[in-house]
């Protein structure tokens, strides 16, 4: 664009290299492209948009380069300012280069000046310049045709060793082939190998899963309906007998047992669905304490029945980037969690931490607590913990195992402090919203 005249779009790539340039830190490169700006602005007539171009070459590479005294010699001299065109042609003098441009533009200067005999003395310096200057491109020009001469003959003497080198390149190559092969082929064996053992992993977990399917379908899930059945028939064939208390009690029985077995089909149904990734992720920003304090509601009736206090301890103001239907789960599951295995009377306690980019929640409990060995089982489908609540309430772990799945796929993590007989910790991490606008 540049050589065809078309200064406007050699401005716009020459814009784009700066870009490019400044990315790789390359000082010089983009010294260049300032050097081809200035001469843009010079061809347009701009020339406070060339002197700037140049300085700022300048200024970015400390590389010396005689021709930039010419350079803003020769825009001085367009804009008129004949003092400092004095100055920078004679910095250009000094270098001893480019003799022959510098003079000529001395000349040039002597006679804006209206000094014809300076103008003559720099006009015949010039010529001697240029004189010296094709004295010393002939002198050049013999060198190089000796240096060619030269080189032609080291040449010839090369291609002789070139060919005996060749024959043993040859042999190296084909045992480097050879050693390739070889190693291609192991490569090849041990992905193989690794696929299968990645293969032989999933169908364990595969495994593992459909057994934990069938175990809850056959023994977690049937014995609340057992229950049902069973308080229910009681109730029916022996309601006239039956006290009010007695029938209070067998209402609350039934209550309790279809509350725990709904709970239990919604973590069944939605830790299916995980299985198959057929939850969608919708996440967006969220007031945690809005959240927290739904959660609370949903559980109060619970508490209330084991004279338990729920707190939402959190007094800052956190935003969270989540899906609300996940963390609905997650705090139904912990809370619900706390809640089974506190002693009546106790205290179970939301609280949150800002950690950077990230806010820690967790979920407390002063209940039964748990072993160190119990910790290691939580979280896996392939064990059970075999503990009931404070007031022998049943559970799966499956809950825990969802909330586990759920904050894993929001970017988060989950773990357990506890004690044996003090009470249990759930913390789990979830992302701070990017931004305030929660819905």
């Amino acid at each position: 664009h540049y050589l065809s005249h078309q200064y406007d779009s050699a401005l716009h790539y020459t814009l784009l290299a700066k870009h490019e340039a400044t990315v790789l830190h390359d000082p010089i490169l983009l010294s260049t492209i300032y050097r081809l700006d200035e001469g843009i602005y010079f061809y347009q007539k701009n020339y406070p948009k060339a002197l700037q171009s140049i300085r700022m070459a300048m200024k970015t590479s400390d590389v010396y380069d005689y021709s930039k005294w010419k350079l803003i010699a020769m825009i001085y001299l367009h804009t008129g300012q004949l003092d400092s065109v004095s100055f920078y042609l004679n910095k250009c003098i000094s270098t001893g280069n480019e003799l022959p441009d510098c003079y000529e533009l001395s000349q040039e200067l002597a006679e804006k000046k209206g000094l014809p005999s300076e103008a003559l003395r720099f006009a015949k310096l010039a010529a001697l310049a240029k004189d010296s200057v094709d004295k010393r491109t002939h002198a050049e020009s013999f060198a190089g045709m000796e240096k060619k001469y030269n080189y032609e003959r080291i040449t010839v003497e090369n291609k002789q060793l070139i060919i005996r080198n060749q024959r043993y390149a040859i042999g190296v190559i084909l045992a480097l082939l050879r050693c390739v092969s070889i190693t291609f082929i192991y490569i090849i064996e041990h992905n193989h190998k690794k696929k299968l053992a990645i293969l032989e992993e999933n169908l364990r977990k595969t495994v593992i899963t459909k057994d934990k399917f069938f175990s809850i379908i056959s023994h977690d899930l049937s014995n609340p309906f057992k229950a049902l059945n069973m308080v229910s028939r009681s109730l029916y064939e022996q309601y006239s007998e039956l006290s009010e208390t007695e029938k209070i009690n067998a209402i609350r029985a039934i209550n309790d047992t279809a509350g725990q077995a709904g709970i239990l089909l919604e973590n069944l149904l939605l830790w299916s669905l995980a299985q198959k990734n057929d939850i969608p992720y919708r996440p967006r920003n969220i007031d945690l304490n809005d959240l927290i304090n739904s959660s609370v509601e949903l559980f109060e009736l619970t508490a209330q029945k084991k004279d338990i206090q729920l707190i939402n301890s959190i007094t800052e103001s956190f935003s969270i980037e989540a899906d609300p239907n996940m963390m609905t789960t997650i705090f139904g599951n912990l809370t619900g969690n706390a809640i089974k295995f506190s002693y009546q009377g106790s205290k179970v306690i939301i609280s949150a931490k800002d950690r950077g980019n990230l806010i820690e929640i967790s979920v407390s409990d002063t209940g039964t607590g748990m072993s160190m060995e119990d910790q290691q089982l939580l979280f896996r489908l392939d064990t059970k913990i075999k503990q009931n609540g404070t007031q022998n309430e049943q559970g799966t772990g499956l809950g825990l195992i969802l909330c586990r799945e759920f904050i894993e796929k929001q970017g988060g993590k989950i773990w357990v402090e506890s004690e044996l007989g003090k009470g249990s910790t759930f913390i789990f991490t979830v992302l701070k919203a990017t931004n305030h606008e929660t819905n």
